[in-house]
């Protein structure tokens, strides 16, 4: 939660990214370094060092397969829609250990960039395209992550039941959403340490959840990214889905592109993106850094579903818990206690008057 709170805060507006693939990548770095590169990394994202490389032998590789020597551009499946995509590519001046990399040479920007927005714009079905445009000539390794993700439903939310109601970007503006609603079984809690109330709605692909965290106070957005790191998701424990909950959820795409490289730096890995030792990767001497740690990621949530909720309707019985999204929430898209992709939506993008 650490993390999520320190991109939340250094970025504005509506925010996401995937924190269970920038894991797995700094896992892998960790697994590369040695000497303060590796510590700093350790420390920050508190891995057990002694365990790095069985760690790393359980993260899916063919997330990070892309074969950038094949003309005709065959890519690897990569399974279904929760996956996340990461690609590390090396500059061919550097010698990957047992070919663990994707090699690639960035004197060529054209080329370069040209295989980088292949594999993107392959991995997101065409949604995002010419995410990179330009490389600097003596770029060593570039950490790239894309996903484009539109959220299924296990209960599939009437489109026709969808109405314009306000929406709080602050206590004295609003401004006009799409409101989906739904009246079904859903487990629910009020946490006290973030002052907020947790939801969880299920999805179609198995024990996936989105977890909707609506702050109790319109305004309580920012002071509940502040409290994050009093919670961790094992500690999450919502009531069983015994009571009728009538949701209502706004619908939104968040279209967003970070570089993770300065919010890392701010939490102590600095080595990795100055000087790293990457003695465990190569013998080659000299300045060796990561250049690039670039997460772009659409998500789109309306009302598509698997299947009809029991008993959906438009009005909430008397007796049931009312959610309704009205003022700036976080979204967690999880699965046990792994987080896919963290969002903050607030629409001050579109904000008016």
């Amino acid at each position: 939660m650490k993390l999520i709170k320190a991109i939340f805060q250094e970025n504005d507006g509506s925010v996401m990214f995937s924190p269970i693939m920038l894991i797995n990548a700094m896992k892998m770095f960790a697994a590369w370094t040695a000497g303060n590169t590796a510590a700093q990394i350790n420390q920050v994202m508190l891995f057990n060092k002694n365990k790095l490389l069985a760690d790393y032998e359980d993260i899916d590789n063919d997330d990070y397969i892309y074969d950038s020597h094949d003309d005709d551009q065959n890519y690897r499946d990569m399974g279904d829609v929760m996956t996340v995509n990461t690609a590390l590519f090396v500059s061919t001046n550097v010698i990957a250990a047992d070919n663990i990399a994707n090699q690639i040479d960035f004197t060529n920007a054209t080329r370069a960039m040209k295989i980088i927005n292949g594999w993107v714009e392959f991995q997101t079905k065409s949604r995002i395209k010419n995410l990179v445009t330009e490389f600097h000539k003596f770029t060593k390794i570039a950490s790239i992550t894309a996903a484009y993700y539109e959220a299924e439903w296990k209960y599939k939310f009437l489109p026709s039941n969808t109405k314009k109601v306000p929406f709080y970007t602050s206590l004295t503006k609003t401004i006009q959403v799409d409101m989906m609603s739904l009246t079904t079984k859903l487990s629910y809690k009020y946490i006290r340490a973030i002052d907020a109330t947790v939801l969880e709605l299920p999805l179609k692909e198995k024990d996936v959840k989105l977890l909707v965290m609506l702050p109790k106070k319109i305004d309580g957005i920012n002071m509940m990214i502040e409290k994050l790191p009093m919670i961790e998701m094992h500690n999450i424990k919502l009531r069983r889905a015994t009571r009728e909950v009538h949701l209502e959820l706004p619908k939104f795409i968040v279209d967003f592109e970070v570089d993770l490289k300065r919010t890392l730096i701010n939490l102590g890995i600095k080595d990795l993106f100055t000087d790293a030792n990457f003695s465990k990767l190569t013998d080659k001497t000299g300045i060796l850094k990561v250049d690039v740690m670039i997460q772009k990621i659409v998500v789109e949530i309306n009302e598509n579903g698997a299947i009809m909720a029991t008993g959906a309707r438009a009005m909430p019985p008397k007796k049931v818990f009312n959610f309704k999204v009205d003022h700036p929430f976080i979204y967690l898209f999880r699965q046990y206690n792994r987080i896919f992709y963290a969002g903050r939506v607030d629409f001050q993008d579109k904000e008016t008057e």
